[in-house]
């Protein structure tokens, strides 16, 4: 292999690519970027085994081939390079090194034949198509809302649903983020996955500011799920086990409302976590009419207590609850339009924040006296 490229090219690509590779492996290739050639093109290829990215990156080629590259140090040497500067490749395959020239430097890494990568299957299946504005909003109205607590694996995931729509879910147990997005497909039954919220987070950096249609498809098994560009391949392993059925958990009628800004709500937010800290993070909002009296209380620091206008419909002149405050800095940060509307059965049934798009968010709700 020899070909050239603008360093600043190369730069940004490799940026994308380090995304999946691992920090730590048994197997030491997966620490390397594959190199290779196809269609006068560059393809570099990173995978962790479960996570799977190719990027197509245009150069002058001269002559096919390939190579895999540690990651670490050639990107490391790479982005101290000026990005106007043209890096010339060309791969030893007897000694499987790669010299690099850039500028007045003349470099070499030693790497790995292409053999020693494992190898990365197309994923054919199901396909689809969804707008990448559609899918970025979605991921990113949901993927605040995954588990940590690995002891129910299937949650630290964010579960795909095609039928009509893509319906895109994740939750805690403690809240549920929900979005919905259109999708063209040809899918016979209902399909649902449930990639890692770690793989999908990814995705999302990728996606970037991309526009156009993403093309997606789902393997026979259900097992892989992946997304492509005109210049990327992205796939991902999908988490074993059945997601909880989330339309049980969501209220479909509502006895109280409560309308206020966002900025206002916002900025509430934002002041009460000095006091919230060393008091299990709640806020406790207080309705009568058309304020809304939030507070809090810290051992620490003192008592915290602001009041805003809202507007208010409800079966009764007055409602208590407590929130967590963290929760709802969350969905503050997502959520479209200049007001929010929390919608509540009562003060101990989960809580339903919506803005004006198509996004859905529940809290349950915290104790208070």
């Amino acid at each position: 292999m020899k070909a050239s490229i603008k360093a600043g090219k190369l730069q940004e690509a490799m940026g994308k690519i380090g995304s999946v590779v691992p920090s730590a492996t048994t197997m030491p290739v997966l620490q390397t970027v594959k190199i290779t050639t196809d269609n006068g093109s560059l393809v570099l290829t990173a995978s962790n085994i479960e996570t799977n990215l190719s990027l197509v990156v245009g150069c002058d080629l001269e002559t096919e081939g390939g190579l895999c590259v540690p990651y670490k140090s050639f990107n490391g040497w790479l982005q101290a390079m000026n990005a106007n500067e043209v890096v010339s490749l060309e791969a030893d395959l007897e000694t499987n090194s790669l010299g690099v020239i850039c500028g007045n430097y003349d470099v070499s890494f030693r790497g790995f034949s292409v053999e020693d990568f494992p190898m990365v299957d197309n994923v054919s299946g199901n396909d689809f198509t969804v707008d990448a504005s559609a899918l970025r909003r979605v991921l990113e109205n949901t993927l605040f809302a995954i588990a940590t607590d690995e002891s129910r694996p299937i949650m630290t995931g964010v579960n795909l649903t095609f039928e009509d729509a893509l319906t895109v879910v994740a939750t805690d147990s403690f809240r549920l983020s929900l979005d919905v997005a259109m999708v063209e497909s040809k899918f016979s039954e209902v399909l649902s996955v449930t990639p890692t919220g770690t793989a999908l987070r990814v995705l999302l950096r990728l996606l970037g500011k991309e526009v156009g249609q993403i093309t997606g498809t789902i393997s026979h098994g259900g097992n892989m799920v992946s997304f492509k560009t005109d210049d990327m391949v992205f796939s991902c392993a999908a988490l074993e086990g059945q997601y909880p059925d989330v339309k049980a958990i969501i209220p479909v009628s509502f006895q109280k409302e409560i309308t206020v800004n966002k900025g206002d709500f916002s900025r509430m937010l934002q002041s009460a976590a000095v006091f919230t800290r060393d008091a299990g993070d709640i806020v406790v909002f207080e309705v009568n009419n058309d304020t809304l009296v939030c507070s809090a209380v810290s051992s620490q620091v003192g008592p915290f207590e602001v009041e805003l206008s809202v507007t208010f419909v409800s079966d009764a002149p007055e409602f208590k609850f407590g929130l967590n405050r963290q929760y709802m800095a969350d969905v503050l940060s997502v959520i479209e339009g200049d007001d929010i509307t929390i919608f509540a059965v009562d003060e101990d049934k989960p809580f339903v924040l919506r803005g004006d798009g198509s996004a859905i968010f529940l809290i349950m709700p915290m104790f208070v006296n």
